[in-house]
């Protein structure tokens, strides 16, 4: 007996420190990665709020974080097309100690594209939108759909100017301002809710997308939005590039909602 409870415990032994080590990683790696867009843009301008500075500050305060190695962290380094003269151009320019730029959710200039798939008199299709956030005049914000890509939908028969959608019911209905939190678990609903369809739409005089087509099949009852597939943020806030973010699912302390492209972009863009 004596000799099992001994074996037991030397077994026990390596086995609880391999443990111990696992917890620890998966720990660092779930402080590391990037969860959601706000904590991308958190990172990107140095907050003291983020994550990652609470976590070090409580287990290693001798770790120190420049704003030039949070946002190195947020390119997705798997990535095989990199421009790294570019990237350095980029932080350089945005960690200019006398004219820092950062990123702003209520700032404008950014959107998600967002990939859904849909039914269509019962047939499976895909519909791309894009969204922006939207200001309202008494200070609140919500997502909008300002674009939309459905090809199925561009037939000769449907003129967008003759497409007139009828008021909302009810004004104070939209997209929560934090629907990217659940990225755009929600989408649903912009169909589902026939009676305030205006409200989740861009209203414009003219379009060069297929909002009023959509718009159209979704009151006729053809047109289903059923979820989100994916989803791509596009930025433009910093003057003369612009980022593509993506989220990266993997088990590493690269992960989350990376940056998956840079653009520098030319003078009239």
């Amino acid at each position: 007996m004596g000799k099992i409870l001994l074996f037991l415990l030397l077994l026990s032994g390596p086995l609880s420190v391999i443990a111990q080590s696992y917890d620890k990683e998966f720990q660092t790696v779930f402080v590391w990665e990037v969860k959601q867009i706000d904590e991308f843009i958190e990172r990107f301008n140095d907050s003291d709020k983020t994550l990652i500075k609470e976590y070090y500050k409580k287990i290693d305060t001798s770790t120190a974080f420049t704003r030039e190695r949070l946002i190195k962290g947020l390119f997705n380094a798997e990535g095989k097309n990199w421009n790294f003269g570019e990237i350095t151009t980029f932080i350089g320019q945005v960690t200019d100690p006398q004219h820092p730029q950062y990123l702003d959710f209520f700032g404008g200039n950014w959107n998600a594209t967002v990939k859904c798939a849909v039914a269509y008199k019962g047939k499976q299709k895909v519909i791309i939108f894009t969204m922006a956030l939207q200001k309202m005049p008494n200070g609140s914000s919500k997502w909008v759909i300002t674009g939309a890509d459905a090809p199925f939908l561009r037939v000769p028969a449907i003129q967008k100017h003759l497409i007139k959608i009828p008021d909302s019911r009810d004004t104070a209905i939209s997209l929560n301002p934090v629907s990217n939190a659940t990225d755009f678990l929600n989408i649903d609903k912009v169909s589902k809710d026939k009676a305030n369809l205006k409200n989740y739409f861009l209203q414009a005089e003219s379009y060069n997308n297929d909002i009023p087509l959509v718009e159209n099949e979704i009151l006729n009852g053809h047109l289903i939005i059923n979820k989100t597939v994916t989803v791509i943020y596009n930025f433009r806030q910093v003057p003369g590039w612009e980022m593509e973010i993506e989220q990266f699912n993997r088990q590493t302390r690269n992960s989350g909602w990376l940056i998956s492209k840079l653009t520098k972009l030319q003078e009239n863009q």
